[in-house]
C-alpha cells in the first residue's frame, strides 16, 4: 500500500514592516506572498531558538489578529502614571488585562533579579510570552497588534504627531502631585494655561478643518484615546475647560461614548484615580530616588521619542 506523505504544516504571520520581508523570507526560510511570510516550522529547526523567538517576539512579524492566548499582566503602581495610557491602549481595543501593583522595594527588586526590568524601569508588561518595558515600545507594539495594517505613512504620521503633541501636556499634570505642596496651586494654573492657549486651539482648529469623527481619517486611533485622556485630566483641575472648544468638547463626549470607552469610564473599571499622597509615598518607597529630577529629565526624552502608533480598532469603533 502506498503511504501518502502529510502535509507539513504552515503558520502564516502578516509583517508590521513590509520592507523587512525580504530579509525575514531568508532567514525563516520561508515565502512571502501578498506581504504575508509562510513559514514551515520545520525549517526553525534550522536557525537557533533564540533568534527565531527573537525575531518573532520583537513585532517584525505579528501573528494574524485574533484573541490574545492569555490576558496581559500589568506590574506597576496603583495609580495612572506612565502605565495608564497602556491601559487606556488595552482598554480601547477591548482586551482584558490583570495588575499587580508595587508596593515594596523588596518585590521591584526581585524583578531586577530575574531580568525583567531591562532599564530597572517601570511600567512593566508581560504579554505573548514577552516582558516588556519602556513605554513608547509597548504602546507601539500593542497599537501594532491590534490595529489594521496597510495604513498610509501620511496617515501614520499625522497620528504620531497629534499623540506626541499631548504628551508633555500629559506629563505635567503626571508631574504636579510630585511637587511641594507650596508649588502645586501654581503648576495647576501653570497646566490649564497651556492646555487653553496651546493644545486644546490646536485640536479644535484640527477637528474643524478635518470634519471627521476622529483626528486622522475616519477610524478611531491612538492619537483619539490619548487627547481623550488628556483632555479628561485637564477637566479634572479646570471643570470648565473646554466651555471655549466646541468641538473639541463633542469631541469628548463622542470618544467616551464608544463601547469600550465607556466601559473603562465606568466606576469599578481598571482606570485610575488622579494620584494621592498614598501613590506618590509608593512610589518613593519602591524607586528610592528623586522623582524630580529623574522626571523632568523623562519629559525631555519622551516627548522626542513617541514611536509609530498604528489605527487601533475597538470592539465597535462607532459612537452610541
Amino acid at each position: 500500500m502506498e503511504m501518502k506523505e502529510s502535509p507539513i504544516p504552515t503558520e502564516h504571520f502578516h509583517s508590521n514592516r513590509p520592507s523587512s520581508l525580504p530579509l525575514l523570507e531568508k532567514i525563516f526560510f520561508g515565502k512571502v506572498i501578498h506581504e504575508t511570510i509562510i513559514l514551515n516550522p520545520a525549517s526553525f529547526l534550522k536557525i537557533p531558538e533564540a533568534i527565531s523567538q527573537i525575531y518573532r517576539t520583537l513585532g517584525y512579524i505579528n501573528p494574524e489578529p485574533g484573541v490574545m492566548a492569555a490576558k496581559p499582566k500589568l506590574y506597576y503602581f496603583r495609580g495612572r502614571g506612565r502605565m495608564e495610557p497602556i491601559r487606556w491602549l488595552l482598554a480601547a481595543a477591548g482586551v482584558e488585562f490583570e495588575e499587580e501593583f508595587l508596593e515594596t522595594r523588596e518585590r521591584y527588586e526581585k524583578l531586577q533579579k530575574d531580568g525583567h526590568l531591562l532599564f530597572g524601569q517601570v511600567p512593566l508588561v508581560e504579554i505573548d510570552g514577552m516582558m516588556l518595558t519602556q513605554t513608547t515600545a509597548i504602546l507601539s507594539y500593542l497599537a501594532a497588534k491590534e490595529g489594521p495594517e496597510g495604513e498610509s505613512q501620511v496617515l501614520e504620521c499625522s497620528i504620531d504627531m497629534y499623540a506626541d503633541g499631548t504628551l508633555d501636556l500629559m506629563m505635567m499634570i503626571a508631574l504636579a502631585a510630585f511637587k511641594p505642596r507650596e508649588e502645586k496651586e501654581e503648576n495647576i494654573a501653570l497646566v490649564v494655561g497651556k492646555a487653553k492657549t496651546r493644545y486644546f486651539p490646536v485640536f479644535e482648529k484640527i477637528l474643524k478643518d478635518h470634519g471627521e469623527d476622529f483626528l486622522v481619517g475616519n477610524k478611531f486611533s491612538w492619537a483619539d484615546i490619548q487627547l481623550l485622556e488628556a483632555v479628561l485630566m485637564v477637566e479634572e483641575l479646570s471643570a470648565s475647560v473646554l466651555s471655549d472648544f466646541p468641538l473639541l468638547k463633542a469631541f469628548k463626549t463622542r470618544i467616551s461614548n464608544i463601547p469600550t470607552i465607556k466601559k473603562f469610564l465606568q466606576a469599578g473599571s481598571q482606570r485610575k484615580p488622579p494620584p494621592d499622597s498614598h501613590y506618590v509615598e509608593a512610589v518613593k518607597t519602591v524607586l528610592q530616588f528623586s522623582w524630580q529630577r529623574q522626571s523632568e529629565q523623562t519629559i525631555v526624552s519622551r516627548s522626542k521619542v513617541f514611536e509609530k502608533s498604528k489605527t487601533i480598532t475597538p470592539s465597535t469603533a462607532n459612537a452610541d
